[in-house]
């Protein structure tokens, strides 16, 4: 027939199948029901890979920042322990400067401080004269006046 004429009962015979095709196959909104199945299956999978990234991420921060931290302690200690130290021989050093600037006091010959101490305390004249002489000054006989002052 012509080009624009008379075959219309083709086209109709032509789509006619195709309409019933896709009543059996679609739901009324165009998606089949394996593409709706695939859709459900890759967001269950995004979601599952996004928790498991999630879970993953927690747990290696976590054992990252435990191991920060128990670095920190044990430098924090290490520390400590080095205050410590200094502090003890900064105390051993101030009880040696100590005894010399006693020692060196009680060298002289009358020591001023020990007649201000007799002139006050006439009782206890006796002990800072027989310590006050230099041959029997030793660190043992000036420590009971060091405790004392």
């Amino acid at each position: 027939m012509g080009v624009g004429g008379g075959g219309g009962g083709e086209v109709a015979a032509v789509s006619a199948p195709t309409k019933e095709a896709g009543k059996d196959a679609e739901d009324g909104n165009g998606w089949t029901l394996k593409a709706k199945l695939i859709a459900v299956a890759v967001l269950v999978w995004l979601l599952g890979a996004a928790t498991l990234g999630v879970f993953l991420h927690s747990y290696f921060r976590h054992a990252a920042l435990r191991k920060v931290e128990e670095g920190l302690v044990s430098l924090c200690e290490k520390c400590a322990r080095l205050l410590q130290d200094q502090f003890a021989i900064s105390i051993n050093h101030v009880h040696a400067l100590a005894i010399l600037v006693v020692t060196f006091h009680y060298e002289k010959h009358p020591p001023a401080l020990d007649q201000v101490r007799a002139s006050l305390h006439p009782s206890s004249s006796e002990s800072l004269v027989r310590h006050s002489s230099p041959a029997s000054t030793t660190t043992d006989d000036l420590r009971p006046l060091l405790l004392s002052s």
